[in-house]
């Protein structure tokens, strides 16, 4: 096992060397992943769940301490033959772990026969892993991942460095965050892989690897300095889960509920529904994230109506501020590309799950209860893609009507200036005579202010100005249209005694 276990590690080398992941000069992001020297040497929770087989019911859990090579060894083997006459013994297992260390991965990708790539994968999101075989054809339903939406607070004593600082779960990075004095939570998105190894006989079993729900930030320009993140404290519940029993205690919140407690929790409580397919094995795991993502929309319907709200309050109390309508208009250009990026990642998530070409292979008696469950489950996402549709479409909409009353104050601030401008005009016109006047007497002599023909002066500015204000202020409009009105009168009834005139000329010629 030594043997196999360093040869896996050795590939999984391999796959980083050979461009798995973009160069880190080519890249913002420090990629991490189990195998990267420095790596951190945490550990790893597992679960183990054999849903059906000869220890159907029973479950193991541990650490990764000395303990895990037996524990894999004992968990991960292929089922047993079927005995003549006893028809065939069918194995189906679940294995969960939570973080990752290369000891795990390396013995379950030789016990289990996953590819090293699986596990590097789930390191950086931007790894599009297909599995297909010699043909080149995918096999579908034999490797999925998807994101998760959390959001942590930084803590309430936090007063800097401020920079560039890493985020991370456990041993995966998952982004670069810019921290100042304004930030005061990070958004980010966890990641569950799930893989599926199948005998041919009906037996499988699946590996689900998720990210801690602890995250942490480390500074970049200080490795070594890490600061823990908290649970973001919303003020209220948008999604209130509660159990149909008024015992018991509610769910916990979906941004607040670590997934893996969450999956053990549900698997032990109660028992899951499969069949041959390994899909139908992964249900409560996709719950969970369905219920992550319906608090994510629930918060982007609840944004776009507060901005709604807040600017039709802004026109009422202070409908000349230019200043809150730009701040307003970029909140919801934020907004609409946050809702852009939601749907990107259900339409992943929908591509992961394989709701379009998900069929049911065998006939047992649970096909048509799986069969109803999946299609409802696909129905369910289908609603949460259609309110961010509605919600894209409100946003684009009020982006729309903010254009066009930003033309109508265009509109209006230039017939202010063209009003300004008219009196300045005014003014020009009672400056400008009253100065050409005064420069053709600055000559002097007689015309002088003060001597005997200054008097001159006045009596021309005085009628200038007057005739050229009248000139300015009088509306003509009306009277050059009634003498546009008398000159035509007039020209017609011209041509019109011509006319006459020419017809009584040749009936004089005809007698």
């Amino acid at each position: 096992m030594e043997k196999q276990t360093r040869a896996y590690q050795a590939r999984a080398t391999s796959a980083v060397q050979n461009r798995l992941f973009a160069p880190q000069s080519q890249v913002a992001r420090a990629i991490r992943h189990p195998w990267m020297e420095g790596a951190s040497s945490g550990t790893s929770r597992l679960q183990i769940f054999e849903v059906e087989g000869n220890l159907s019911g029973v479950t193991d859990e541990r650490s990764a301490d000395n303990s895990v090579r037996d524990l894999l060894m004992d968990w991960t083997s292929a089922p047993e033959e079927a005995v003549p006459g006893q028809g065939t013994r069918v194995t189906r297992r679940i294995i969960i772990v939570e973080d990752l260390i290369p000891r795990i991965a390396e013995l379950l990708g030789v016990r289990l026969d996953i590819p090293p790539e699986f596990f590097l994968a789930h390191c950086d999101e931007f790894v599009n892993l297909s599995i297909v075989d010699a043909t080149c054809t995918v096999q579908s339903g034999k490797y999925w991942r998807v994101p998760i939406p959390q959001r942590r607070a930084l803590p309430v004593n936090f007063s800097g460095p401020y920079g560039i600082w890493h985020l991370e779960c456990g041993v995966f990075g998952r982004q670069d965050a810019l921290l100042s004095e304004a930030v005061g939570s990070l958004r980010y998105m966890s990641h569950a892989s799930c893989w599926a190894t199948t005998y041919g006989d009906g037996s499988w079993t699946i590996l689900v690897l998720l990210d801690p729900h602890q995250a942490i930030i480390r500074r970049k320009e200080n490795p070594s300095h890490c600061i823990e993140l908290q649970n973001y404290p919303y003020l209220r519940k948008l999604c209130a889960e509660v159990f149909p029993s008024a015992s018991g205690d509610a769910p916990t919140w979906p941004d607040h509920r670590p997934i893996f407690d969450a999956l053990v929790k549900a698997h032990s409580e109660v028992p899951i529904t499969v069949d041959s397919d390994p899909f139908s094995g992964t249900t409560y795991l996709r719950n969970l994230v369905r219920s992550s993502w319906d608090e994510r929309i629930r918060r982007n319907e609840l944004g776009v109506h507060d901005q709604l709200y807040q600017d039709a309050t802004r026109q009422h109390v202070a409908s000349k501020s230019e200043d809150l309508d730009g701040e307003l208009y970029q909140a919801l250009i934020q907004n609409r590309q946050d809702i852009q990026e939601n749907r990107k990642f259900l339409r992943e998530i929908s591509q992961a799950f394989f709701y379009q070409d998900w069929d049911q292979q065998t006939g047992n008696v649970n096909a048509n209860a799986l069969s109803l469950a999946i299609n409802r489950e696909k129905k369910l996402w289908e609603i949460l893609d259609e309110k961010l549709v509605i919600a894209e479409v409100t946003i684009a909409n009020h982006m729309e009507m903010h254009a066009q009353r930003a033309a109508m104050r265009s509109a209006f601030t230039a017939n202010r200036q063209a009003r300004s401008a008219g009196q300045l005009t005014k003014i020009a016109t009672v400056i400008v005579p009253c100065t050409f006047v005064a420069s053709i007497f600055s000559m002097g002599g007689s015309f002088a202010a003060g001597e005997r023909l200054f008097y001159v002066y006045w009596l021309i500015s005085i009628p200038v100005t007057v005739c050229l204000l009248t000139w300015v202020l009088h509306d003509w409009q009306p009277l050059f249209e009634r003498f546009k009105e008398s000159w035509t009168a007039r020209r017609d009834g011209r041509r019109s005694q011509l006319r006459d005139e020419e017809k009584g000329g040749k009936r004089e010629k005809q007698f």
